[in-house]
């Protein structure tokens, strides 16, 4: 294939998953909005019965057929005037095969909580250029930072049973389900949700790195709940996953994570790569990446081609999108102008006429009647047959439940076992950092859910002043908050709990430690602990008061201890005693941004892109209560409180998932 071929190519599937995924996008928001403002219904809608939208149909039916499949044909998503029936048959044909669920609540309330929340002020058939170009643009860029997947791993007919076309259209599926997942997580169970009303960037990209992948249509996958997403089939007998190819490749965002992605590829092991997603991500930076990737590794992607052409064809997809909405809103209308003209015409009749055709239509029923007994006394067999099929499979059912019965409770329970272990544990070393007093104990029962656990059997020691507790790096494995956080059931932390800096550490005998013998402690514990539990540290977790400010020169000693390439690459920073309620005006994490630059800016050598690292530096917000007979730390006792505070430990736990690709070990 030429250059030039290829170059069409590329840009032909660009066009081809980005005006899909935005179609089937602002498909399923049309159909979220009506059912919240009861414009339309899905079916078995009611005040109290569970309701269900599903992607399929969404996209199946005289829409595509005939709406959008015209109209994609027009105008060049799918390549070639001649095929746009040919388009829209494809995909009402694939979805009837690939149903997949974006929604489920059990009350319409639910819907109108989305819609307030996400959609209100976003209307999918009056789109502002602004609203249609983050759309376009969220999606383009999904196929430009996952171009090694979608160009390279989908691209090639070769190596797919199925085509490239149906191997994107199924991803598009699961990205669209896990946006619209991640919105309805969002909003669920919140007691008077105020959201912005209008989506964002952010809101997208939260929902495609953190949303939750559809489950496939077999029974042994929905039984186990396996969140895997489409299969899409290769040709050596082999499958992939959406769920997988969205969230297992190594990410690229620096110049850091080249050098780690080339020591993780070998020629014996591919390792697949992605380009990072972010507010502040800047495009020329990613080119930058991407030619280093080339001149440094020999590795070839689509990076560049993708960002140069970007411009141009994303003006040509919202051109493509717009006519679909225009034929909608003139269909519309060449519907009301038939009801009037029919209108006209009935009235039109004069009243013999009328009388007429009365006559007539009772003549055609008792026809009508006769032929309905004729019917009636073909059918009876049918009935008779489907009596005697419906009796054996009662007795197939009744045979069934013998059988089982005779199961022992044992082979029941090892069943059960099994099918827990299913879901894949998977367990991140998180080590705490910080001053005495900041509360890194009390966020470690947090994190660890034992805020119930008396002190003789709790692992962390908490005081109630600045009095030291903690003089070793305490330790303990426990699921995320006592496994009672959904979605996160299967996720263990392996935390590490420090002493504080400042010469307040003291050993057994009671003798004050150093710094540097702090210090030597935590790195000891990274050595031994971290390595045998999870080969290496997946995240620091450095606390700070939020009343009682930054101390700088414990900052320092972290930064000289740990090498600032690797602290910031795997640090999260955690504002202790913060108010919850106004999170978004806190400016603490700015003001330790400064200081942490300050401190590396002092001449030292540095990798290159490590400030860069700097501002991408992420934060989260805790708070507690305090017992009133004990005084040990306890959750708040305001509901809402509470619900903001496990928002911010869901936060962490993701940002110790993400981080946890590329471990710090020493």
């Amino acid at each position: 294939m030429s250059a030039v071929n290829q170059n069409d190519a590329l840009q032909s599937r660009a066009k081809f998953f980005t005006g899909l995924a935005s179609h089937l996008f602002l498909s399923t928001a049309r159909e979220i909005r009506d059912i919240s403002l009861k414009k339309t219904s899905a079916e078995g809608l009611s005040e109290e019965a569970g309701v269900a939208i599903s992607i399929g149909a969404i996209i199946t039916g005289a829409a595509i057929g005939a709406g959008a499949g015209a109209t994609l044909s027009g105008v060049g998503i799918m390549a070639g005037a001649k095929h746009g029936s040919q388009a829209g048959g494809y995909l009402g044909k694939l979805s009837e095969k690939c149903i997949s669920e974006i929604l489920k609540f059990n009350q319409r309330d639910q819907y109108k909580k989305l819609h307030k929340g996400y959609l209100d002020g976003f209307d999918p058939d009056n789109l502002k250029d602004s609203e249609l170009k983050l759309v376009v643009e969220f999606f383009y860029d999904v196929y430009k930072n996952y171009n090694v997947q979608f160009w390279g791993m989908l691209g090639s007919s070769d190596a797919l049973e199925d085509s490239s076309e149906n191997a994107m259209t199924k991803m598009a599926i699961d990205i669209v389900h896990r946006i619209f997942e991640y919105m309805k997580e969002e909003v669920k169970d919140k007691v008077d949700y105020q959201g912005s009303g209008s989506f964002t960037r952010e809101d997208l990209i939260s929902g495609l790195m953190t949303g939750q992948s559809g489950i496939p249509g077999t029974i042994k996958d929905k039984f186990l709940r396996n969140h895997k997403g489409r299969t899409i089939k290769l040709q050596d007998g082999k499958e992939l996953n959406s769920q997988s190819l969205l969230e297992d490749p190594f990410r690229i965002q620096n110049d850091l994570d080249i050098d780690s992605y080339k020591k993780r590829t070998t020629s014996d092991r591919k390792c697949y790569y992605r380009y990072e997603f972010s507010l502040n991500v800047n495009d020329n930076k990613q080119s930058e990446l991407a030619k280093q990737l080339r001149s440094e590794a020999g590795i070839y992607d689509m990076y560049c081609e993708l960002e140069n052409n970007k411009a141009c064809l994303l003006e040509e997809i919202a051109k493509e999108l717009k006519p679909f909405r225009q034929q909608a809103s003139e269909l519309f209308l060449l519907t009301l102008q038939a009801i009037e003209e029919a209108e006209i015409s009935i009235n039109q009749h004069t009243t013999n006429e009328v009388s007429k055709a009365v006559t007539e239509i009772k003549s055609q029923q008792k026809v009508e009647s006769h032929l309905l007994e004729e019917i009636a006394k073909e059918l009876k067999p049918l009935r008779q047959q489907a009596s005697e099929n419906f009796s054996q499979t009662l007795q197939a059912i009744e045979e069934a439940e013998i059988s089982m019965n005779k199961h022992t409770i044992n082979e029941v329970s090892k069943a059960v076992t099994e099918i827990k272990t299913q879901q894949k544990e998977e367990t991140h070393s998180v080590v705490l950092l910080g001053d005495t007093g900041v509360g890194k104990s009390t966020v470690a029962r947090y994190l660890a859910g034992t805020f119930d656990k008396v002190k003789a059997q709790n692992r962390f020691k908490v005081s109630h002043d600045k009095t030291v507790v903690t003089n070793v790096v305490d330790r303990s494995t426990e699921f995320v908050f006592g496994r009672r956080l959904q979605r996160f059931e299967h996720v263990k932390l392996h935390i590490g709990d420090t002493p504080g800096l400042g010469g307040t550490a003291e050993n057994e005998k009671g003798e004050k430690i150093s710094d540097d013998e702090v210090i030597e402690l935590i790195k000891q514990h990274i050595r031994i602990h971290c390595k045998a539990e999870t080969d290496g540290v997946s995240a620091f977790l450095l606390v700070l008061n939020n009343k009682a400010g930054i101390n700088e020169k414990s900052l320092k000693l972290y930064i000289d201890a740990f090498k600032a390439e690797d602290l910031v690459s795997n640090l999260i920073v955690v504002i202790n005693r913060s108010k919850l309620k106004k999170i978004k005006e806190n400016t603490m994490l700015d003001s330790f941004k400064e200081k942490f630059l300050k401190i590396i800016g002092d001449g030292r050598d540095l990798q290159k892109g490590t400030k860069d690292l700097v501002e991408e530096i992420k934060a989260v917000y805790f708070n507690f209560g305090i017992t009133d007979k004990t005084l040990d730390p306890c959750l708040p006792k305001n509901p809402e409180t509470q619900e903001i505070l496990k928002e911010q430990l869901i936060k962490l736990v993701q940002l110790t998932q993400e981080l946890g690709k590329h471990k710090i070990r020493y």
